[in-house]
């Protein structure tokens, strides 16, 4: 452990052993369960802490897949219903790439 008295020690390299207060190499690790370890939300490749990659939430995803789908939808109910005037022509011309 660092004393207040003395100056402080090199900084503990990840995946070493560690006691409270001390200070880790990588400022995205501290001193956890006597070992240098990478902070919540982090993780360690090639020996340095890299944050975890930001996750889109499923249901924005989910609706973003699903709006090609709505405007396929909204078609056929416009053709079954016989809404508009749909003739062939005009739902091939104005069909949703």
């Amino acid at each position: 452990m660092n004393s207040p008295l003395l100056p402080a020690g090199p900084e503990i390299p990840l995946n070493t052993a560690c006691e409270e207060g001390d200070v880790c190499a990588d400022s995205n690790a501290e001193c956890r369960g006597l070992t240098c370890l990478c902070k919540d939300n982090y993780f360690q490749r090639y020996g340095v802490c890299c944050e975890y990659p930001a996750l889109k939430s499923p249901s924005s995803t989910m609706q973003q897949a699903q709006k090609p789908m709505q405007k396929n939808v909204d078609y056929f109910e416009k053709i079954v219903l016989g809404e508009g005037p749909f003739t062939l022509g005009t739902i091939l011309n104005s069909w949703p790439v």
